[in-house]
Formats: C-alpha cells, sequence, structure tokens
C-alpha cells in the first residue's frame, strides 16, 4: 500500500538548523503538514501513518495520544522516553469531509480521524491567520482544533447550516452550534 501523504512538489523549505536552535523539533504547517527538523534526515514526514501516529489519530496504544498542548498554548509531542516542541501554523488538524447519518454529523480530519460533532467536540467560527476570513473550527480533542478545508466548509455551510437574522446553526447529537456570522 503507497502510504505517501503529498506530492513532492507542495513541501515548505524551513531553516531546520533555526528551528532547532529555538527549541523547534516539529512543525506543522497551516496546511497540516508535518516536518521533522532534528539533526538527522530533517525534512517533511511523508507517510500519512507516521505523522497521524504522532498527532494521536487512529486506534491503538497512540490513540488519542502524542500531540498535546498545554495551558500556554504550545504544542508537543511527547513519547515514553521524552517530550518535544512542535511549532503549529495555525492549528494541527485540517477537516477534510464529513458524513452524515440520522441528522448526527461526523467530521474527519486529514488523518481519517472520527469527530462525532456533538457535546464532547466543540465547533467554533473564527478568522484563520492567514486573511482574516472566518472559517469552521472543530474541536478534535482535548483542546487540539481542526481548520474546515475550503471546499469542505462550503460546501457544509450551504447544505447543513441554517441561517436566522445573522446567525448560522446546526444541530448535531442534540447540540446546537450557533455563531454569528458578522
Amino acid at each position: 500500500m503507497h502510504d505517501l501523504f503529498y506530492q513532492e512538489d507542495v513541501f515548505q523549505d524551513y531553516d531546520h538548523a533555526d528551528k532547532r536552535r529555538r527549541g523547534i523539533q516539529f512543525t506543522i504547517d497551516y496546511q497540516g503538514r508535518w516536518y521533522f527538523h532534528g539533526e538527522q534526515s530533517p525534512g517533511p514526514i511523508k507517510r500519512k501513518a507516521l505523522a497521524g501516529l504522532f498527532g494521536g489519530a487512529g486506534q491503538g496504544f497512540m490513540a488519542g495520544k502524542g500531540l498535546s498542548i498545554d495551558e500556554n498554548g504550545i504544542y508537543w509531542l511527547k513519547s515514553p522516553e521524552s517530550r518535544y516542541q512542535v511549532e503549529v501554523e495555525d492549528v494541527p488538524f485540517i477537516i477534510t469531509r464529513y458524513d452524515i447519518h440520522n441528522n448526527d454529523v461526523d467530521l474527519y480530519t486529514n488523518f481519517d480521524e472520527k469527530v462525532a460533532l456533538g457535546p464532547d467536540h466543540a465547533l467554533d467560527l473564527r478568522p484563520e491567520p492567514h486573511n482574516g476570513v472566518k472559517v469552521l473550527y472543530a474541536e478534535v480533542r482535548k483542546g487540539l482544533w481542526a481548520r474546515f478545508a475550503t471546499n469542505v466548509y462550503n460546501d457544509f455551510v450551504t447544505k447543513l447550516m441554517k441561517e436566522d437574522q445573522g446567525r448560522i446553526y446546526i444541530t448535531s447529537r442534540d447540540r446546537t452550534f450557533e455563531m454569528d456570522v458578522n
């Protein structure tokens, strides 16, 4: 099975030595791509399964572990032996698709991690950092958020969200998420 995560031409060219000097061992770019800044073999992490494992996606002993965020908003990758600082350009995950079952919405991240929209997973409409346009974000787990990909956001808002007096809302799993569009 081919597990290459990204095409070669979409990676950013980071100054790995500068990142190491600043104590940054990993970066997650704006599009959710992972980079390693260690002494040996610095560069993009091209295997989706490996980046997903670091992010805590999937099942098994690392599910929900790995990446975390502390009370100061600093991201960390934790291993049994150590922890490594992770620089995140926006949020660590991207919502790449969604499904609807009996009026309940399931979101899926770039690592195919399922997020059951409802009481345990918040939804927020806020400006993204590149151009300030408001987009949807969903909480994946414990302070870790995902930004909706543009095409998914447009489809989701058009097909699922209802509008009433300058506010949009959606109900999933008996929780209504209401947001001001202004």
